[in-house]
């Protein structure tokens, strides 16, 4: 548990490059992707450091007519780097890259496909929840019902202290959310 609602609760500025619209529950942070870095970082230090069981969730949407393909939802890390980057897709696919003792692992599926909803829209508020357990069992929630389990090839790296924990964003600022964020948990 990452605390309060963060997109609540830390303030937006010009210097983080999101802005304030209506969230899921109360606020949001909107991300343009216009930015390289579209950060919104969690001040403080890395919450999933050293931890094999962790959930990480928020609520997010993708705007309309977006057509670039990542967009990172948060990330601490991932491809190389210690960590976990969750990412919707433009296509429809959701994206995890997480770090193990074994290397870099990619984790995708098709939305449509893993919720049974032929119609599924990333451009509608979703919750989507990745959970860690004993450091090799990642599962995924969207809104709140198991969608896809993948075992890991080895333990998360979660102890990669040069990665700050990034909303909107993969941690050094590629791959920008384009749409709203809410409730970080």
């Amino acid at each position: 548990d990452l605390g309060a609602d963060e997109t609540d609760s830390y303030p937006l500025t010009n210097s983080n490059l999101a802005t304030v619209v209506d969230g899921k529950v109360g606020d949001a942070a909107h991300f343009d992707n216009q930015h390289m870095f579209n950060l919104f970082l969690y001040n403080s230090a890395d919450p999933l450091e050293g931890k094999s069981d962790f959930t990480v969730s928020a609520f997010a949407k993708l705007d309309a007519g977006v057509t670039a393909d990542q967009h990172c939802i948060f990330s601490n890390g991932g491809w190389g780097n210690g960590g976990i980057t969750v990412c919707l897709n433009t296509h429809e696919w959701f994206f995890i890259n997480v770090d193990t003792a074994a290397g870099a692992q990619d984790i995708g599926f098709n939305l449509a496909s893993a919720t049974g909803n032929a119609s599924f829209n990333a451009y509608e508020w979703h919750n989507y929840a990745v959970t860690v357990k004993d450091g090799t069992t990642l599962n995924v929630y969207i809104d709140g019902a198991l969608v896809h389990t993948a075992t890991l090839n080895g333990a998360i790296s979660t102890t990669n202290t040069a990665s700050p924990f990034a909303i909107g964003t993969s941690f050094n600022g590629g791959y920008p959310f384009c749409g709203a964020v809410d409730i970080v948990k």
